[in-house]
């Protein structure tokens, strides 16, 4: 049978762009704004004051002196907050023809957050990060917890805030040149600020004009509706399939989410998700465990490896529905790939993800190939598939 085609694709910002030359650029999101037109954003990192070196390729992070995570997370060379560099989010605008990337306009803006991801949503263009602090009784994530009336934070450690900005797009057609507010720089206000720690990994989606984000997927994919002041969680009525296969590996596989989620077809809506393997505490003899062994692509700081997956969900109950095995996109050269963004144009879906934590790529999948890679939850296995290119 003929299978439709698809595409990943490099997207690499040139070495004399102000600002971003210089950085390591990693993990965008996209979301369309006009015909051909897509803003996206991604995570941005420079050690020092002058970056990454021109005429030098980015290696896998723990082996690149110029990374944030060179030399993993025991050496004296692993990245704080204490060093000289940034760490932040980037914002480009870029034009999609026939596959095909051209980069049209990079923002001079450094925004807070990283990981960002993008959704339009009725409000708006929504740029959400998640933020760490060590905050004491008075401070929630950097603001004041009396203006929201909370009681002193009951995490531990840290918490975990999702963050949200309202960017603002303006366009000036007589020199085709895109304007973005300058709010980007500004930190933000939590999504839910009566929620005391939150899940790292999130997905906003829109459904019925009315705004909620998946904040957990298992045990049981959970969702919280974003009209302030509720916040209140929902969840779906069973245990699903992802929870079981995290069982079955003892914890050594892990599920998260990534990407917005989009109208797939009348009655589901698509996410894209990431899963890692660690690769120590895998259980001998299983499909997780043999694939990790045979892979050959580099791992990360704590010897592990992060793949993607598909996954639907009923937009009313919110049961997940249908599932991918894990996969890497067509390309993939490092064992490391994290997506961040989810788009629809031209009769493809357009994943965007970071791969090693030192690329920005883009992934273009038709429908119909998704289609043949989903399978009902029920009839997924608890020693579940791997795959290095689902598509060929």
């Amino acid at each position: 049978m003929d299978i439709p085609d698809y595409k990943s694709v490099e997207i690499s910002v040139p070495c004399n762009t102000k600002i971003f030359g210089n950085t390591i650029n990693f993990n965008p999101s996209i979301i369309r704004i006009a015909n051909d037109t897509f803003l996206m954003s991604f995570h941005v990192f420079r050690r020092g004051q002058h970056g990454h070196p021109c005429d030098i390729q980015p290696q896998p992070s723990i082996y690149d002196e110029y990374h944030m995570w060179y030399g993993g997370p025991e050496s004296k060379t692993w990245w704080n907050e204490d060093y000289d560099g940034i760490r932040g989010t980037g914002y480009m605008i870029i034009k999609i023809f026939n596959r095909e990337v051209v980069i049209h306009q990079i923002f001079d803006k450094i925004g807070m957050g990283y990981d960002t991801r993008l959704r339009n949503t009725p409000v708006g263009i929504m740029a959400t990060s998640s933020l760490n602090s060590f905050f004491n009784y008075k401070n929630i994530w950097g603001m004041d917890r009396v203006k929201y009336g909370l009681p002193p934070p009951t995490c531990k450690y840290q918490c975990l805030a999702i963050y949200y900005l309202k960017l603002k797009l303006t366009y000036a057609s007589h020199i085709d040149t895109y304007y973005l507010s300058n709010n980007v720089e500004d930190e933000g206000e939590p999504l839910c600020p009566r929620l005391q720690d939150q899940e790292k990994n999130w997905s906003l989606f829109v459904v019925n004009n009315k705004m909620y984000t998946s904040q957990w997927l298992t045990p049981k994919h959970t969702v919280i509706p974003l009209q302030y002041p509720a916040c209140q969680i929902v969840k779906e009525p069973n245990i699903n399939v992802f929870h079981k296969i995290e069982t079955f590996y003892k914890g050594a596989v892990k599920f998260s989410l990534s990407t917005p989620t989009l109208q797939f077809g009348p009655s589901e809506m698509i996410g894209v998700g990431h899963v890692k393997l660690f690769g120590d505490y895998l259980p001998i003899g299983t499909n997780a465990y043999n694939f990790y062994i045979e892979n050959i692509l580099s791992k990360d700081a704590f010897n592990g490896i992060y793949m993607m997956f598909f996954y639907t969900f009923d937009p009313n109950t919110f049961e997940i529905l249908r599932v991918s095995s894990a996969f890497y996109p067509p390309n993939t050269t490092h064992g490391i790939v994290f997506a961040a963004g989810l788009t629809f144009f031209d009769d493809d879906y357009i994943i965007s993800y970071g791969e090693g934590d030192i690329k920005m790529k883009l992934f273009f999948v038709s429908p119909t190939i998704i289609n043949q890679i989903l399978y009902k939850q029920n009839d997924m296995y608890d020693d579940y598939i791997f795959i290095y290119n689902l598509f060929d």
